[in-house]
């Protein structure tokens, strides 16, 4: 069984590498960061949180591929057209993993493509079975369980108060893992649509400062009134 709080779409992915798909998301219960309260939030990993993971209810693989599927638009069911299907939370990685693996290839026997957000905290075996992998880190690097040759993307929140990017520049130069490097504003609610402007323009700079291959990831879902 699979912890489910929502399943949604379609919309677009507006962060990271994949930003600009047409994607399907399925939002797990639960994480390893936060526990939901609003009373612990400012003591949290993710004190910046704006998302609601708490509760939902458990699914099995086959009802949340019934899910997407019946979210797909109907011309493009059956292999005539596929989705992004982004598997994030809370944290998704604290699934069961041979379910969470059942799903993915099923997705993607249906055409579609996968992708998880994971705060990399923790190690899933499922993480094998999935097209992206996307990293966006709550914790020091000493503390990341899954292996970077697992991960496509890493995506750093900025200014995080929990995590120093200058640990994670040395991914560079590891074997071709991960590809995809990016800075994304810590958007605080304080300057819709896209976090407040001082972490913003502390972005931009950074990216500036840092060169290729990094890029600024901006949430372009706000920018389009997109959930």
């Amino acid at each position: 069984m699979l912890n489910v709080k929502e399943i949604f779409g379609p919309t677009i992915q507006g962060e990271g590498a994949q930003a600009g798909w047409p994607a399907i998301f399925v939002r797990f219960s639960g994480c390893n960061m936060w526990n939901g309260a609003a009373e612990t939030k400012a003591r949290s990993m993710c004190p910046y949180c704006d998302t609601d993971f708490v509760g939902g209810r458990e699914m099995t693989v086959d009802e949340v591929v019934m899910a997407v599927h019946n979210l797909i638009p109907e011309h493009l069911r059956n292999g005539k057209g596929s989705y992004l299907v982004v598997l994030t939370g809370g944290e998704p990685l604290l699934q069961p993993p041979a379910d969470l693996m059942h799903l993915s290839r099923t997705l993607q026997q249906m055409g579609h493509k996968t992708q998880i957000e994971t705060n990399g905290a923790t190690y899933n075996e499922a993480v094998q079975s999935i097209n992206y992998v996307t990293v966006s880190p709550k914790v020091p690097m000493k503390r990341i369980k899954l292996p970077w040759f697992y991960v496509d993307t890493l995506k750093l929140l900025y200014p995080h108060p929990t995590v120093d990017y200058r640990e994670f520049l040395s991914l560079m130069t590891e074997a071709q893992r991960p590809r995809e490097f990016y800075i994304q504003p810590i958007d605080e609610g304080r300057v819709p649509p896209d976090g407040s402007a001082a972490n913003v323009r502390a972005a931009v700079a950074l990216v500036k400062e840092l060169g290729y291959p990094w890029r600024l990831s901006l949430q372009t879902h706000k920018l389009i009134n997109e959930q």
